[in-house]
Parts: C-alpha cells; sequence; structure tokens
C-alpha cells in the first residue's frame, strides 16, 4: 500500500512516517543554518507496529529525473535526463536498533546532497509536457507471501540557490517604469479631436534587476483619465465631452489587472515547442481587486489647458482625473519557479499589467491599455548570496530573458 505524505498517527497499517523540510514542508532550500542545497528529513518508525506488520527492512530512495514530451499529430517525441544520481539507503532491519526504554519510535535522520546547480523542481501538463521531479520513496518491506509492502512517496519542491543570484546587486540603480497611453473617442463614427488615457506602473529598485522568489514586491500604478478637449466651462460632471473617458468609482477593484506568463520551452531530440501559461492576479496580489481593502488615491477634477499646435483647439483643455493605486506581488514557489536554463527545458517569464476602461457604448468593445515587461526571478536572496552578488555586474538589457508574443 501507498500513501502520501506523513500520516497524522501511527497505526498498524501505517508504521511509518516521513518528515521532509522544515515544518515538513518538502521544500529543500537553502537557508543561514543550511548553506548546502540537501534533501533533509526524518524517517519514523512505530516499533511496536512495525512488528505486528511484519516489516523486516526500512529502505529510503532518492530518485530524480527530468523528463520532456512533445506531441506532434499522432506521434509523439519524448527525452529524458537525469540530474542527480538516485541513492539508496537502508535505514532499518528487524533486530537491528530498538527505541530507548519506554518509548516505541525509532528515528531515523536523514541528508542527500543536491548539486547547486541543478534545475529547480517543476511539471506542466497537457499537449505538450515538462518535468522536473525529485521524489523520495520510503518503503516498509514486510516478510508475507500476500500482502503489499508499505510505500511513502513525497514529492519534493527544489529551489536552487543561485539562480540568476549574481545578476543582483544591493543598488539596483533606479525605479522600473513602464507607460502605456490609449485614446478614446466618444464615438468610432465622431471624428476629431479624442481623449486619452494614461498608464504608469513603476516598481521600485527593480530596473535591470531580478525578482527574487517568495519576496514581497512593491508598486504603484497610476491611471489618469484626460477628456476629449473642451473649454474651460465644460461641467466635468454632465457634459458629455468632459466625460470622456471616465472611470466609475465604485467599480476601481476592476479597472487593473496583472497576470505572470510563463513560457516553457521543451526540447526533445529533432524537436522543440514553447508553451505559455497564465498565472492570473488573484494569486499575485494582496488586496489588489479585493474592494474592501484597495489602496488607491482618487485625485480631484482639475482642468489643463491644451498644449499643442492645432489652431482649432486654442483656449481649450482637458479634464484630467488621477488614480494611484499601491499594492504588491509576491512571485510565489508555490506557483513558480525561478528563471532558468537547461538541456531539455528554458522557463522564462513576463509581467503584464492590463488597465480595462469599460465602453459606454453597448455595440462599443471595452478599451484595454496593456504594459508588458519580460522578467528573470532569481533564487530567493540570503546574506551569504547577497555578498557573492555585490561585485556581479548589472544586469544588461539583453538578459533579461526572451520576448514572446502573447
Amino acid at each position: 500500500m501507498s500513501y502520501p505524505g506523513p500520516p497524522v498517527e501511527f497505526t498498524k497499517d501505517r508504521p511509518l512516517r516521513l518528515i521532509v523540510g522544515s515544518n515538513d514542508s518538502g521544500i529543500c532550500a537553502t537557508s543561514e543554518s543550511q548553506p548546502e542545497l540537501a534533501v533533509d528529513g526524518t524517517v519514523e518508525l512505530h516499533l511496536a507496529f512495525a512488528q505486528e506488520k511484519q516489516i523486516e527492512r526500512v529502505t529510503l530512495t532518492f530518485s530524480s529525473w527530468v523528463l520532456t514530451r512533445i506531441r506532434s499529430g499522432q506521434h509523439t517525441f519524448s527525452d529524458s535526463a537525469r540530474p542527480c544520481r538516485d541513492v539508496k539507503l537502508m535505514l532499518w532491519r528487524i533486530g537491528a536498533a530498538y527505541p530507548p526504554p519506554g518509548e516505541h519510535v525509532l528515528r531515523f535522520p536523514f541528508s542527500f546532497s543536491i548539486p547547486a546547480n541543478a534545475p529547480p523542481s517543476m511539471h506542466e501538463e497537457g499537449r505538450h509536457q515538462a518535468s522536473i521531479i525529485y521524489k523520495l520513496d520510503l518503503c516498509g518491506e514486510r516478510s508475507v507471501t500476500f500482502g503489499f509492502d508499505v510505500h511513502i512517496e513525497r514529492r519534493l519542491n527544489v529551489i536552487p540557490p543561485d539562480l540568476n543570484i549574481d545578476r543582483l546587486r544591493p543598488r539596483s540603480g533606479g525605479d522600473l517604469i513602464r507607460v502605456g497611453r490609449l485614446d478614446i473617442s466618444r464615438s468610432v463614427f465622431k471624428h476629431g479631436p479624442s481623449g486619452h488615457v494614461d498608464m504608469e506602473l513603476n516598481i521600485p529598485g527593480q530596473n535591470h534587476r531580478p525578482f527574487p522568489i517568495d519576496t514581497r514586491h512593491p508598486f504603484t500604478v497610476v491611471v489618469s483619465t484626460f477628456s476629449v478637449p473642451v473649454y474651460e466651462t465644460s461641467d466635468p460632471e454632465t457634459d458629455k465631452d468632459a466625460l470622456c473617458p471616465s472611470i466609475d468609482i465604485a467599480a476601481l477593484h476592476l479597472l487593473l489587472r496583472v497576470r505572470l506568463k510563463r513560457y516553457t520551452t521543451l526540447r526533445v531530440r529533432g524537436a522543440l515547442t514553447t508553451k505559455q501559461q497564465n498565472i492570473r492576479s488573484h494569486r499575485l496580489l494582496s488586496n489588489f481587486q479585493d474592494k474592501d481593502t484597495l489602496d488607491v488615491d482618487i485625485g480631484p477634477k482639475e482642468w489643463v489647458a491644451y498644449i499643442g499646435d492645432d489652431q482649432k483647439l486654442s483656449g481649450k483643455g482637458h479634464w484630467k482625473q488621477q488614480f494611484v493605486f499601491r499594492s504588491s506581488l509576491i512571485l510565489s514557489s508555490q506557483l513558480a519557479t525561478p528563471t532558468f536554463k537547461h538541456a531539455l527545458v528554458d522557463v522564462n517569464y513576463a509581467l503584464k499589467f492590463e488597465c480595462v476602461i469599460p465602453s459606454q457604448k453597448s455595440l462599443v468593445p471595452d478599451h484595454c491599455i496593456t504594459v508588458k515587461l519580460p522578467i528573470v526571478i532569481s533564487s530567493k536572496t540570503s546574506s551569504a548570496s547577497s555578498r557573492r552578488s555585490a561585485s556581479s555586474p548589472l544586469l544588461a538589457d539583453a538578459d533579461v530573458g526572451r520576448v514572446y508574443s502573447g
């Protein structure tokens, strides 16, 4: 029989426990107290239940593999590799060890080293499949003719410590700023000057710099509306031109959307393909689309004089209103891996910010401003890795990652 993860309590059918990582998280990563990448944990054996179950010996096997599979028509092409050497340990055999007096449980600490340049854990299903699996198999072998051995299998979340760390610097330079603009007319049939909406994204300190995984990254988005050119005497609350475009204050939580786009390039013998996956904003953001906790400053409407060469617009201007959104995103290791390149699979990312302005006309589609930026996700920083990267060169534009459409 097999069961995933450790049981809450020992039973006759479950005399073994497999505990992996801090708080049994299954995460294998470095830290201040654990500078080397390794699978650390403890196997627990309830001796009385093991004897009742007729278990003769207990083994623990660590294995890993990289698998890519591409389907083309009726054909499937696959390739595989081993990032680490498989290891099998004999932990206990009958009569070899007993718990201290008054206790029933034997404990066996274990540790398997993982190369620092090993790829991170990942798994993507679908028509094209990419998997990087690290696994422990705990086996209690029974001395019975009929029946099954006791198995516990645990897949591990391996996060190598040095992925893109050399691209980090404590002082990166400026903020990461991207802007977008969209012109909006009152009607598709009406010619003449239009209003527009500007969007500015600002992520402090992230210009030419990777995003450490499992780290909170604050940002602001400033959305500014500029009405169709009108005279200052036009009422910004009732005049149709002065209201185009405008944003519904009650629906600000629906205005902005964020997606993390993952691009996975798979390689097999003689074939290559790239697949993409969206990780939507509600899994990345803490307060961006929650109406009750939305952090936004709403500016007053103010008239701004037109500056340009069009004599027809002399004396006119725009009614302007500004909205400043504040939030933060966390690129969780439960949702993403660091950016990496392997012989069989590459993973790259882009952040996609959208500002959706609902159309005032039923037959006119909504207006959308899109800002898309390729990003590099790095391993989480530590004091040791920060010291290693202090003299590293600044991340160059060409190193940001591949840019894909979509």
